[in-house]
């Protein structure tokens, strides 16, 4: 999640943020270092690579219609009198004008999708639904004005805006992937800024696999990410390294001898900036203008309402599960024991809601021999990233597929029927690792733990505590209901991914 937005100019005492370098009261010295050999006047949109905007905006079309496409294919298969062998013209015709009306409506919506810094097919959902609504719309409207309604059957055509619902978010992940693929296709970022935010940003961009970081000026971070001179030379190296996007984090130069740069910049990069108090910030924030200033409104807080329809939704969707998926869910257990023997499941201590501990599930994935407490990594939390996996000696063959895709923690689904945990909250502690915790992480036990959060989808095994534990009281005092969805379709491209962002 970022929101991108421009401050109004401050003093240099006013950007001072707890924990970050107090901005200078005048501009650095330019100092010697790498120079552009374009001359500053060549900086336009002419001067340097095809935007990125445009390099991906073929992906994303072309996966919207490939989506649409094949989901007309599978209408023609899932209704009886379309899926002959020869349809009669008045039934492709159906196919032809309802696909494109479809895909019309789905690739008006493209352009808004490519100005993102990540484009997220989980993300886009929800618009996915409103435009497949307005085509649904639009189709009955047609047909009820007309004479097309033999053309176009609404019963039809509800069957295919579902199977394009299905299938246009898939097409739309693979378009990205191999748009990843080709180096070429990926936006190239500088950031701009010091200290552990910009540290914090580098991190995340560096994680995604449609993301090249190009360096960071003016930043504290490895010599390989450090570029040399200061923000006047922005203009310039935007130009040398042919820079997609410039992103601003918290640094040591006057904002307002920043924003005088950004100017430059306005129509030849895009530009992000990281929000003053970033740690408020949810997807339910937005931008809002008063009289010229641009401020974020924060969003609601979640009442006992919501925290109400949150328990009803685990309670339908895990039963609804543990439903559906108990042939699976036995065969998981008959795989584990016939694999490594008893026991099946594996039992931990974990700190839920209001410090109340409780005995997670999982499917064991370690040999029964290696769980003894003793076993188990002693090492401090804090000098390591949160989830650490065992030494493969210790894990079972079938226990690394597990593992590798999340299956194992299909048992939680009991946990949350039992109200232990949720679909989506902070991660559940094990008792060691809540020893000394700092006081900033109490919010983190108002809620109840989740089967996956925000913890997993910003990454699971590469993530510091320190990071961990500002995710959890993020989620922990900013959680939406719209937000908990975003992040269980999050969820599965996350396991697929693995470590990368």
């Amino acid at each position: 999640m970022s929101i991108s937005a421009f401050h109004a100019p401050l003093k240099s005492d006013e950007w001072n943020v707890p924990g970050e370098p107090a901005c200078e009261a005048a501009p650095p010295p330019r100092p010697e270092g790498r120079r552009s050999s374009l001359p500053a006047t060549e900086l336009t949109s002419s001067s340097r690579r095809r935007h990125y905007s445009a390099r991906i905006l073929p992906f994303l079309v072309g996966g919207d219609l490939v989506g649409v496409t094949l989901a007309g294919v599978l209408t023609a298969v899932l209704v009886p009198w379309i899926g002959q062998a020869l349809p009669p013209v008045p039934h492709g015709t159906f196919l032809l004008v309802s696909c494109t009306v479809v895909a019309a409506v789905l690739v008006a919506g493209v352009r808004t999708r490519s100005d993102r810094l990540i484009p997220r097919v989980a993300d886009d959902l929800g618009g996915v639904v409103a435009r497949l609504s307005v085509a649904g719309l639009v189709l009955l409207a047609g047909s009820a004005i007309s004479e097309l309604e033999t053309i176009l059957p609404a019963p039809d055509v509800a069957i295919l805006l579902a199977t394009t619902a299905v299938v246009v978010p898939v097409a739309r992940r693979v378009a990205l992937a191999l748009a990843a693929a080709g180096h070429a296709h990926r936006v190239r970022v500088v950031v701009v800024g010091s200290g552990h935010v910009c540290d914090d940003l580098c991190q995340r961009l560096r994680r995604s696999p449609v993301v090249t970081l190009a360096g960071v000026l003016g930043g504290d971070g490895a010599a390989g990410d450090r570029l040399v001179g200061n923000v006047d030379d922005l203009p310039e190296l935007c130009t040398t390294l042919r820079i997609d996007r410039v992103v601003i984090a918290f640094g040591k130069t006057p904002p307002a001898h920043v924003v005088a740069v950004l100017h430059q910049l306005r129509g030849v990069v895009d530009i992000d900036v990281v929000v003053r108090y970033y740690e408020l910030a949810n997807w339910e924030s937005r931008l809002d203008d008063v009289t010229g200033l641009s401020i974020m409104h924060i969003g609601p807080t979640p009442g006992p309402t919501a925290d109400g329809i949150k328990r009803l939704l685990d309670i339908c969707v895990a039963a609804g599960l543990l439903v559906v998926l108990s042939p699976l869910l036995g065969l998981l257990a008959l795989a584990v024991l016939v694999d490594s023997g008893k026991p099946v499941l594996f039992r931990q201590t974990r700190i839920g809601r209001d410090h109340q501990p409780f005995e997670i599930l999982k499917f064991r994935t370690m040999r029964a021999d290696t769980m003894r407490a003793d076993l188990m990594p002693a090492e401090p939390m804090r000098s390591r990233t949160p989830l650490v996996v065992p030494d493969a000696s210790r894990i079972t063959r079938l226990g690394r597929i597990l593992r590798r895709s999340g299956v194992d923690e299909l048992a939680q689904l009991v946990n949350v029927l039992r109200g232990e945990m949720s679909l989506v909250g902070p991660r559940p502690f094990v008792p060691q690792e809540c020893v000394d915790l700092p006081e900033r992480a109490e919010p983190r036990f108002s809620v109840r733990p989740g089967v996956t959060g925000l913890w997993q989808v910003c990454g699971q095994h590469t993530i510091s505590f320190e990071e961990l534990c500002r995710l959890d009281v993020q989620y922990a005092t900013s959680w939406s209901l719209g937000g908990d969805f975003r992040i269980l379709a999050r969820t599965p491209s996350r396991l697929v991914r693995g470590s990368r962002g």
